[in-house]
This record gives C-alpha cells, sequence and structure tokens, in this order.
C-alpha cells in the first residue's frame, strides 16, 4: 500500500475512516481539527486552512456537537457525498498493490498528473442555422475530467 501523497489525501481518508459512523451524541476526537491534525501528522492551522478550502469545494461539511472526552461542543467534519466519492476513489488508488503514481511531462517538468492544471476550454462558434443558433458561443473541453456534480 502506497502512503498518500498530499495533507488534503491524508485528510480525506482519515474522515473515510470514520464514515460509517452512526449520529451519535459524542463524536471521536478524531473528526475535529485536533484530531485529523494529529492523525494526518501536519499542524493544526494549515489544516484548518485546508478544511475550510475542503468545505468551499463541496467535499467536506461540519457541524458543532458533543465530542468524547471534550467539555464543551465543538467542530466535527464529515464527508459530503462528493467527498466521500472522491475519498473512496483516493483509496482505492492508494489500495493498489503496484500502481505506479501517474507522472506526465508539463513544460519541461515532470510531476504528478494531478498537480498539472486541466486544459483551458476553447469556445466554438457555431454556424448559421445550427442548432446553437448562429451567434452563439459555446465552451467546448473535451478533456475535462467527470466531476460527478462536485466542485474542484
Amino acid at each position: 500500500m502506497k502512503p498518500p501523497r498530499t495533507v488534503v489525501e491524508r485528510i480525506l481518508l482519515q474522515l473515510r475512516n470514520f464514515e460509517k459512523l452512526e449520529e451519535s451524541y459524542e463524536y471521536p476526537i478524531e473528526l475535529t481539527q485536533d484530531g485529523i491534525a494529529d492523525a494526518v501528522g501536519a499542524p493544526r492551522g494549515y489544516v484548518q486552512q485546508l478544511l475550510q478550502e475542503l468545505i468551499k469545494l463541496g467535499k467536506v461539511r461540519y457541524i458543532v456537537h458533543h465530542v468524547k472526552g471534550g467539555k464543551k461542543r465543538m467542530k466535527v467534519y464529515r464527508l459530503t457525498e462528493c467527498g466521500l466519492f472522491e475519498a473512496k476513489s483516493l483509496a482505492e488508488a492508494v489500495e493498489a498493490p503496484d500502481a505506479p503514481t501517474p507522472v506526465a511531462e508539463d513544460g519541461g517538468n515532470v510531476r504528478p498528473v494531478n498537480e498539472i492544471p486541466a486544459p483551458e476550454p476553447e469556445a466554438v462558434d457555431w454556424p448559421q442555422g445550427s442548432p446553437a443558433g448562429g451567434d452563439s458561443t459555446v465552451l467546448k473541453n473535451d478533456h475535462a475530467p467527470a466531476r460527478h456534480g462536485c466542485m474542484g
């Protein structure tokens, strides 16, 4: 099993570990910022920034709830449907026995494929009499991966 490559990937996998956890009065500390930071081996402030970005992307949500051993309610982080889909895909890739890390050349640099930005969509002018109308411009990007309704 290959270890996840980024802190974001480790966060998604950490939250996936608790996805089958039923709603309860108390949640484990591992679903709080401190617990996630400890589990993924990153500073709490950095994890906080990444969690905020994951929330904006619609991959993570939070609730304020009781935490085991805590005296006050805290933010507890959970995956959204979009985040769960990504975490499952990531887990399958990480758990593949000899799956190589995909790399591609980008302007002379070799780096993981997921770090190369998607190509910009190109504008297509439809001819007169076409279903689009003639003066309509639509965006075409056949190279964009399916996002399954997820942002980012």
